[in-house]
């Protein structure tokens, strides 16, 4: 599984045509799209600061998604009008936490539920830091 994290800042003026435009390359609006899990939401409007969370199956899925048509005007409109501290995370051994929530309904087929890990499994978590203006170009 692919996760990415972080923050990012744009002008404080730009901010609900920001909103608007990172619609439009939402892949949860399309099914089977690999992407698990997708946020993108103000944290400070007045500042113009973002945060950013995504859950991707695999690194095919993410490169599909950066290489989309919408996710390419995306990027020539405002690749250069951001500034951001997101990191890539490549991640195993994915379990509930505690299994302390009913699971939620995915919002179509694209997305899975998570699964308990087996007892006594490990995992491994690593991170790629991405130099800023350049997040959504990882793989």
């Amino acid at each position: 599984m692919i996760i990415i994290q972080g923050e990012i800042q744009i002008d404080p003026s730009d901010v609900a045509a920001f909103e608007r435009d990172i619609r439009t390359i939402n892949p949860l609006i399309l099914p089977d799209s690999g992407c698990l899990f997708y946020v993108v939401t103000v944290v400070d409007a007045v500042g113009g600061r973002l945060a950013v969370s995504e859950r991707w199956r695999d690194q095919g899925s993410l490169t599909a998604h950066l290489n989309r048509s919408e996710a390419v005007s995306f990027m020539t409109v405002w690749g250069g009008r951001m500034r951001g501290n997101l990191s890539v995370f490549d991640a195993q051994n994915e379990r509930a936490l505690g299994g302390r929530l009913p699971p939620l309904a995915p919002p179509h087929g694209g997305c899975r539920q998570q699964k308990d890990a087996k007892p006594g499994s490990s995992g491994r978590v690593s991170t790629e830091r991405l130099p800023n203006n350049r997040w959504m170009r990882a793989g």
